[in-house]
C-alpha cells in the first residue's frame, strides 16, 4: 500500500454495493474512503492531502 510511506493507515474494501462498483469500474480494486471527524487535526488533514497529491 503506497500510503504506508506517508504513515497513513487505510482500510481497503468495497464501499456500498457491488453493483455501484461495477458501474464506476472499481469492482476489482475497491476504493479508499476518508471520513473526517472532530478527531482529525488540521495538520493531519493537510498531510493526507499532500500524500494524495504525491501518489
Amino acid at each position: 500500500m503506497i500510503l504506508c510511506i506517508f504513515f497513513i493507515t487505510t482500510k481497503f474494501r468495497l464501499q456500498g454495493t457491488p453493483l455501484a462498483h461495477r458501474a464506476i469500474g472499481t469492482i476489482d480494486g475497491g476504493t479508499v474512503r476518508f471520513a473526517p471527524s472532530i478527531f482529525h487535526t488540521l495538520p493531519k488533514v493537510v498531510a493526507l492531502g499532500n500524500a494524495i497529491r504525491n501518489l
